[in-house]
């Protein structure tokens, strides 16, 4: 006579916590990784939106030169003075009308923060990681004349400097 005796079969306890604990390690690896990726590519979008803004800005610079002054048409509804004055007032307009049409351009800020991605400002207490600040700067120290200076804000110490920028002439 034999016993009929059942078996069951499943996962004990121990095993699917063991389980479970592995899944737990592995994802929290993910993450981490993934969290590295999306802010290196967050930072990479800022840097490169911020050079494509120096570029653009040194190029029209150069053709106010080559123009030899007057009006310069950025697009059909702003232009800058190639003959402004480099002083606070004449930089801030400047800035003002390059900031207008990175804006109209629908720049956003890569890391997602609501503020504009451009802005006029005279220090850091609203520079957000992804956002660019125009500013003027002295050509050198105790000078009138003034310079465009960008400035671009990421997650990474390092990335937080201006970049200046003049006409020809500007700060001799």
């Amino acid at each position: 006579m034999t016993k009929n005796i059942k078996t069951h079969k499943g996962f004990t306890l121990i095993e699917l916590l063991v389980v479970v604990a592995i899944i737990g390690i592995i994802s929290s690896v993910g993450i981490v990784a993934y969290n590295g990726y999306t802010n290196s590519a967050k930072r990479n979008a800022t840097i490169a939106q911020h050079k494509i803004a120096v570029k653009f800005i040194k190029h029209k610079l150069a053709l106010c030169m080559t123009n030899g002054g007057g009006s310069l048409p950025i697009n059909s509804k702003y232009s800058i003075n190639c003959e402004l004055d480099n002083n606070a007032g004449g930089i801030n307009d400047l800035n003002n009308i390059f900031i207008n049409y990175f804006l109209e351009q629908g720049w956003k800020n890569p890391y997602g923060d609501k503020n504009p991605v451009v802005y006029a400002g005279r220090n850091s207490s609203k520079d957000f990681n992804g956002r660019m600040r125009f500013d003027e700067t002295e050509c050198s120290s105790g000078s009138s004349k003034k310079q465009i200076s960008l400035w671009v804000k990421t997650h990474k110490n390092e990335d937080y400097k201006p970049t200046l920028i003049s006409m020809d002439g500007w700060c001799n």
